[in-house]
């Protein structure tokens, strides 16, 4: 009995002290001919240093599972996908950028409009890259302009995000939480509603 505890509690502490990396490896969007290609690698690292789980998602792999995701997001209730877009803009705070290359290529049919644009869309990444990543080393971006009087952006995208496991438990405790004590008030108003009948 005592080493099954031990041997609970040793794997309750490898996952708060783990971590989920995921790797952007080649993202491209093309926006005149609709292209969007991607490889996407998942892996969990035990103790943040020992990968034990990988999986790679690519338009092909999501396809298959398309039907899938379709019926869980049917089954899904809509107090329960509230909760999983607050959850979502929470995790936003937490993730880490360990790596991320950026080139942007656009043009629109005004020269002059294109210039300002590339200036503006160069300031916006340069503010937000030195929010999110503090090693310069780790960041580069391009935002090349078009000047062929066409209307056309072009991204390609590499990165690598991180985010501990604790901050992720912290977080569903703090909704799972939050959603239970909403249920006790709205119980509560019930009952006292019946009690005044």
């Amino acid at each position: 009995m005592v080493l099954i505890v031990v041997c609970i509690f040793l794997v309750m502490i490898s996952l708060i002290f783990s971590k989920i990396q995921i790797e952007f490896i080649n993202l491209e969007f093309i926006s005149k001919e609709k292209v969007r290609k991607y490889d996407v690698i998942i892996k969990l690292y035990i103790w943040s240093i020992v990968p034990i789980f990988k999986m790679k998602l690519n338009p092909k792999i999501l396809k298959k599972e398309k039907l899938k995701l379709k019926n869980l997001e049917e089954k899904v209730k809509v107090k329960d996908k509230k909760i999983f877009i607050e959850f979502f803009k929470k995790l936003k705070d937490i993730i880490k950028i360990k790596n991320l290359e950026i080139q942007i290529q656009l043009g629109v049919e005004d020269a002059a409009v294109t210039a300002i644009l590339v200036g503006i869309i160069s300031a916006i990444l340069s503010n937000l890259l030195s929010v999110k990543i503090k090693n310069p080393q780790n960041q580069k971006y391009e935002v090349v302009p078009l000047y062929k009087e066409t209307n056309l952006l072009k991204i390609n995208f590499k990165g690598i995000f991180e985010v501990n496991m604790i901050h992720i438990i912290y977080i569903i405790y703090a909704l799972v939480k939050k959603r239970r004590n909403f249920y006790v008030r709205t119980s509560n108003r019930g009952a006292y509603a019946n009690s005044n009948e």
